[in-house]
C-alpha cells in the first residue's frame, strides 16, 4: 500500500520560500525548526525522535500521520514519486 506525504526540498536559492512552507507543515504539529546560515547552511527540524538535520537539497517530509523527518535527496528520489494535487 502506498502512502502520500507532503514534502519540501531545502534549496539554498529558496531559503525564504522554504521558511513559509515549513511553517505550513509544522502548523498544529507541536514541532519546531531553526535555520542555520553561513558557510554550511542547514535546517534543524525538531521531530518526535529528536533533532534532525536537513542539508541543502534534502527533503523535509510530513507523513500521513503528521510525523516529520528529513530525507537525503537521492533516497527521496528513489523512494517517492510526485503526484498532482487536484485540491
Amino acid at each position: 500500500m502506498s502512502s502520500i506525504v507532503d514534502a519540501v526540498q531545502f534549496l539554498e536559492s529558496d531559503i525564504d520560500k522554504i521558511q513559509n512552507e515549513l511553517l505550513d507543515m509544522l502548523n498544529n504539529s507541536g514541532r519546531s525548526w531553526k535555520k542555520i546560515l553561513g558557510s554550511d547552511p542547514h535546517l534543524i527540524i525538531n521531530t518526535l525522535e529528536g533533532d534532525h538535520r536537513a542539508n541543502i537539497n534534502d527533503f523535509i517530509i510530513k507523513d500521513a500521520k503528521g510525523k516529520l523527518y528529513t530525507c537525503e535527496h537521492d533516497i527521496f528520489k528513489a523512494t517517492y514519486e510526485p503526484i498532482l494535487s487536484l485540491i
